[in-house]
């Protein structure tokens, strides 16, 4: 786990709160766990996604997911932290969709201290992307091996 310094602390509570300010708009009819999301961009901006359940639970959608969708809508492909709110580690997939835009995003934790944070790459050691694609060169996106 990192040591972030002051200005990235400050910045990752704020994205802390950010997260749980989304999580009271999720829809969570069926497993009653709202969740938000608060994905910070590489240019600095914080974009939200909630969690959204529909009564086939294989379509709902994550609210780190629905982030990600929300950014990439508004044409982001560079991302530097994302909150979940209340915390949970992100499933498999929703790691999985992250990664896809970069390896190097931190997962923040907000904690009674302040905020905790772990890498995503940690948690994703052996994770497949666009550099596992054979063109390494995907339109917008930064491959592990590039900088974020």
């Amino acid at each position: 786990m990192s040591n972030p310094d002051a200005e990235l602390i400050a910045t990752y509570k704020r994205l802390v709160s950010a997260a749980a300010q989304a999580a009271k708009n999720a829809y969570a009819p069926y497993s009653h766990e709202p969740r938000g999301a608060a994905l910070l961009t590489q240019d600095g901006q914080i974009i939200c996604g909630v969690t959204v359940e529909i009564a086939t639970f294989g379509a709902s959608i994550a609210a780190e997911i629905n982030a990600v969708c929300q950014a990439v809508a508004l044409g982001h492909r560079h991302f530097k932290a994302i909150a979940i709110a209340p915390y949970s580690n992100p499933s498999g997939n929703a790691r999985q969709f992250i990664a896809e835009f970069g390896i190097n995003v931190d997962l923040v934790m907000g904690t009674e201290e302040g905020v905790q944070v772990i890498s995503l790459k940690e948690l994703l050691p052996l994770h497949f992307g666009p550099d596992n694609m054979g063109d390494s060169k995907v339109k917008g996106v930064a491959t592990s091996g590039g900088a974020l």
